[in-house]
């Protein structure tokens, strides 16, 4: 009940004072009839993930399952919520480490719940993207879901690290056409596949962000 309850307040906030829109949604066909997916987002934003689940849960009810460091998932302000939609802890090492993630990810994966992650690994502190690291793709070709390129537009002009009051500009959410390992030639290695997963992300990615800072969306900050 309190996931939906907060997704609909943020979802509501977001539309009020943001002028939130969702784009791409006829990527997002399968997942809305049930099917689960890898969703791999840019990261800007503390709302990065509530901007999503919003984007999928009105109207399509679909939940997700984000996966982040153990330590966030403990917080008490943004760990309740994380704990509402069993988020998945992956940290470099420990009982959280990658093959865990793996283990994990399959459990959601197997029950519809579609998964969530930042191939950057850390929020971007300037608003250009920062270098995608190949441990999410990873996770995604050993699941063998598909992964869903999703961009995150204007949250960190809404809302950058360090600010505390949501600011009134332009949010968005865009869907890309999924990648699936599965269609992916059979000859590749795993390295190979997550390789050309990234290199697909990164193109998405380097479009959007260029459109963005052309049209005012995003606006970089200086080291």
């Amino acid at each position: 009940m309190f996931y939906g309850f907060f997704l609909g307040v943020c979802f509501l906030v977001f539309k009020l004072c943001n002028r939130f829109e969702v784009l791409g949604t006829e990527n997002i066909k399968e997942i809305a009839d049930g099917k689960a997916g890898f969703f791999a987002a840019n990261h800007a934003s503390a709302i990065d993930c509530y901007m999503l689940a919003a984007a999928l849960y009105f109207p399509y009810r679909r939940r997700i399952s984000p996966l982040t460091r153990s330590v966030w998932i403990n917080h008490p302000y943004a760990g309740f919520f994380l704990r509402s939609c069993d988020a998945i802890a992956l940290d470099k090492r420990g009982r959280y480490s990658l093959l865990g993630a793996i283990r994990e990810s399959q459990n959601r994966l197997d029950k519809g719940v579609s998964v969530v992650g930042c191939p950057e690994g850390i929020r971007t502190a300037t608003g250009r993207l920062n270098e995608l690291k190949g441990g999410l793709p990873l996770i995604a070709v050993k699941t063998k879901a598909p992964v869903i390129p999703v961009w995150l537009g204007g949250s960190f002009r809404a809302l950058p690290a360090g600010a505390c009051f949501l600011r009134p500009a332009k949010l968005y959410v865009e869907f890309g056409r999924p990648i699936d390992p599965e269609e992916l030639p059979a000859e590749l290695t795993d390295k190979e596949k997550t390789a050309l997963i990234l290199e697909k992300l990164n193109e998405f990615y380097r479009e959007r962000e260029a459109r963005d800072i052309k049209n005012g969306i995003l606006k970089l900050k200086e080291n």
